[in-house]
């Protein structure tokens, strides 16, 4: 990852979490309690009390003037919360009676699929603050949307690898780094120096080179890069380092799928995969979501082999998915009982058959 992706090394650690917290298969009105979320890059803010979520966007994250609202009630949904919209106003606003599906920890993080038709590929990612942390970090990271003049095919593309963060010390260092093209081949590290950290808000970088990230409670944190071009922005997910044991990911799971290789407004869909794990592999198939509500599913099918368990280290996994357009190399991470919930989380970064120089990536959580 080069000096100025360091920026998104630990982003969405939280929202992927948060996605462990959410999948149920009833449809049920959360009781009466109230959330506030924030986050950078997207400029979004969200409060939630009981039911009724609001969103906020901003221009940039210093203005105090939204320029979209949406007020919505939430529900569960087959592992999703769904936000039926009731009201909403402003530039690209979904209308009223519309719905968005997204995964939320209550309190802690909330992840929602594009909302603002203006930009419709943009998602709604924020946290609750959290803490500077005082003790050591170490986490996996699997890029899940890259710049669209990134190339994953290239061999120099670093696409997944691992991250550490010393609070002695203050230094931050991207430790490993892999590409697609050579799944076992490190990159080589690059070594940060973090200036600041207050109020769970840690500034990384060099003068001139820096980012902000935003923590929370339980050491996670959420980034993202070049927020004033969409296209040009690029999000890591991160994840504590855990060991894989395959048996652990059998199940049913919900996510999103990221497919860099589509036109604008059809690159973020919704997917279910059913998994079996075996104590070196983990094997399934999965579908794009057609009806969350009645967990309807296409007809087209992807099939999910990875053989290479905690390789090319400890929490990582390689292998392949198989879709009617092709077959290609996946890298993963995985994480089981994220956040203590009990769920299993898979995030995997690939080429999109349709594109093969551009990012396919697939967010899974166990319902």
């Amino acid at each position: 990852m080069s000096r100025n992706k360091v920026k998104n090394v630990t982003y969405l650690i939280t929202s992927l979490l948060a996605l462990a917290g959410c999948a149920k298969n009833e449809s049920t009105t959360p009781a009466a309690s109230a959330y506030s979320y924030s986050g950078p890059g997207s400029h979004y803010t969200v409060s939630a009390t009981g039911a009724t979520y609001t969103i906020n966007k901003y221009a940039s994250s210093s203005d105090t003037s939204a320029d979209m609202t949406v007020t919505a009630t939430g529900t569960d949904v087959n592992g999703f919360k769904k936000l039926s919209v009731t009201s909403s106003s402003g530039t690209g606003a979904p209308a009223a009676g519309s719905a968005a599906y997204g995964l939320e920890v209550p309190g802690m993080a909330l992840f929602i699929k594009p909302i603002d038709s203006g930009n419709p590929d943009q998602v709604v990612a924020a946290v609750s603050a959290g803490a500077c942390p005082s003790s050591a970090l170490n986490a996996n990271w699997v890029i899940v949307k890259q710049a669209d003049s990134s190339d994953v095919s290239s061999g120099t593309q670093d696409t997944f690898g691992t991250f550490t963060y010393s609070a002695a010390s203050g230094v931050a260092s991207v430790a490993t780094r892999y590409s697609l093209a050579a799944v076992t081949t490190d990159l080589g590290a690059n070594t940060f120096t973090a200036s600041t950290c207050s109020g769970g808000i840690m500034t990384v970088g060099v003068p001139g080179d820096t980012s902000t990230m935003y923590l929370t409670s339980n050491g996670g944190a959420i980034v993202n890069t070049a927020t004033a071009d969409p296209t040009q922005s690029t999000y890591i997910f991160g994840l504590p380092v855990t060991s894989i044991t395959g048996t652990t990911y059998s199940g049913t799971y919900s996510g999103f799928v990221y497919m860099g290789g589509q036109s604008t407004g059809n690159k973020f869909k919704v997917v279910k995969f059913t998994l079996t794990g075996a104590s070196s592999s983990i094997t399934g198939t999965g579908n794009i979501v057609t009806d969350v509500d009645t967990d309807t599913t296409s007809s087209d099918t992807v099939s999910l082999n990875i053989s290479a368990l905690n390789s090319p280290s400890t929490g990582l996994m390689a292998g392949t998915l198989t879709s009617p357009s092709g077959s290609g190399t996946v890298a993963c991470m995985a994480v089981s009982n994220a956040n203590g919930t009990g769920k299993q989380v898979i995030n995997c970064a690939g080429a999109d058959p349709g594109d093969t120089t551009k990012l396919f990536n697939f967010l899974l959580v166990s319902r």
